[in-house]
C-alpha cells in the first residue's frame, strides 16, 4: 500500500494488519483498536487493491 501524503509505499505481509505496518511506518497513528473501538484510523481509499483488509 501507498501512503499517500508520505509517498511511501508499505508490504503487509500476511501475518501482520494493516494498521500494525501503518503503526511502524508512521508512530503516533491514531486508533483507539485496542480499547476495542474500531473506526478511529479509517481513512480515504484513493485506489483499492483486489485484496481486502479488516481491523482484526
Amino acid at each position: 500500500m501507498e501512503l499517500r501524503r508520505t509517498g511511501t509505499t508499505l508490504r503487509v505481509p500476511p501475518d501482520r494488519t494493516l494498521l500494525d505496518v501503518v503503526r511502524e511506518a508512521v508512530p503516533g497513528v491514531p486508533s483507539s483498536r485496542e480499547q476495542g473501538i474500531c473506526g478511529t484510523c479509517e481513512t480515504k481509499v484513493s485506489r483499492a487493491p483486489r485484496t481486502t483488509t479488516t481491523c482484526s
